[in-house]
């Protein structure tokens, strides 16, 4: 099981510098890296919704949802912020 997470950290670290590169060209095609950096979450937040309906996931409830502490949702915010930091510092 071991090597699955370390081919799966492999793939990811590969995929970091094209996806930079994907995302800076979309910016430059829509003239803005937010609204690049939205679209890459917009198209991001699809496929992880596939992925769960996929694998028949199941979806908390809201009543759960709402008790987490507020610094959990920063996971979120965070990715935002290194997704449009990539599409900006990219290219540079």
């Amino acid at each position: 099981m071991g090597h699955l997470y370390i081919t799966l950290a492999l793939a990811v670290g590969v995929l970091l510098p094209v996806q930079v590169g994907i995302n800076a060209e979309l910016a430059r095609r829509v003239s803005s890296p937010m609204t690049a950096s939205f679209f890459s979450f917009a198209i991001g937040t699809i496929g992880l919704l596939i992925c769960v309906w996929m694998a028949r996931i199941p979806w908390p409830n809201w009543s759960t949802v709402t008790t987490f502490p507020a610094w959990l949702w920063l996971g979120g915010l965070i990715g935002g912020f290194a997704v449009f930091g990539g599409i900006v510092s990219g290219p540079k």
